[in-house]
């Protein structure tokens, strides 16, 4: 999931160098330092929210990218409550995956 929704522009190894990054106009911030810059406290709510766009993040355009609303968001498909859990568990999930990422803040 990560390599899909994230890694074009955040890189592989989640430290902003992505295959996109270049052709940005604001540089993807390197989200292994989340963590660190927050006293060593990962931020997971800010994580979720920059994903799901409660939190908007002008690079990643709008929240109707179709990267984003076919996998994180609840679809229109009548089992909404169904496709809310899943979308949840895959923003869960990312988030944990990003949170094993972090480097140990520096003393």
């Amino acid at each position: 999931m990560y390599a899909d929704s994230c890694a074009p522009c955040h890189g592989i190894d989640a430290t902003g160098d992505g295959p996109l990054a270049a052709s940005l106009k604001t540089p993807p911030p390197d989200l292994t330092g989340l963590a660190p810059r927050t006293g060593g406290v990962f931020p997971r709510d800010f994580v979720i929210q920059t994903i799901t766009g409660e939190m908007p993040v002008a690079a990643h355009g709008p929240r109707a990218m179709p990267v984003w609303s076919q996998r994180f968001e609840p679809s229109g498909s009548g089992a909404t409550a169904a496709a809310a859990i899943y979308a949840r568990q895959r923003l869960e999930l990312l988030a944990t995956y990003i949170q094993s990422l972090q480097r140990p803040a520096r003393p």
